[in-house]
């Protein structure tokens, strides 16, 4: 039977029983990376300063463009797994000689930098900020995490 009929059929639920099915999973570190990398993204939308009933996320004015990488970087962290992982998308292994491992690793500790300044520039911390800088301690660990999963794998 032809490959694309097998598919075919395997979606329609009709003669499945040659069809090999392969399951892709996240590895923890992975997983570490992809939720903390959504979180990221949607608590840049929520309250960053919250001070008298006035508040303010990361992508008002007093805070934009600085405060918005963390969301954005934690996204395209999170995508760049989820691409690799669950696609047949094929990225380039280096980047301007950058390995992705090393591009998670750096934007993880950009993105923390950036949570972490926010606690000397702000003055009446909102929620959005705290599950921020939360979020990106987890990237943090999730990509040191990678790390260790990527040497183990190769001893």
């Amino acid at each position: 039977m032809h490959p694309d009929r097998r598919l075919l059929n395997f979606f329609l639920g009709a003669g499945t029983e040659g069809v090999v099915r392969v399951e892709k999973k996240l590895t923890q570190a992975e997983w570490v990376i992809v939720v903390a990398g959504a979180v990221a993204f949607l608590a840049s939308f929520l309250p960053w300063e919250d001070a008298h009933g006035f508040s303010v996320n990361a992508w008002d004015e007093f805070a934009f463009p600085t405060y918005t990488w963390v969301g954005i970087f934690g996204l395209v962290m999170a995508g760049t797994i989820l691409l690799r992982t669950f696609t047949s998308v094929s990225l380039p292994s280096n980047v301007l000689g950058f390995t992705w491992l090393q591009i998670d690793f750096i934007l993880a500790i950009f993105v923390a930098l950036i949570a972490a300044s926010f606690l000397i520039a702000g003055d009446y911390f909102g929620f959005g900020f705290w599950l921020s800088l939360l979020a990106a301690i987890a990237l943090v660990v999730g990509a040191v995490m990678l790390r260790n999963e990527s040497t183990t794998s190769s001893i």
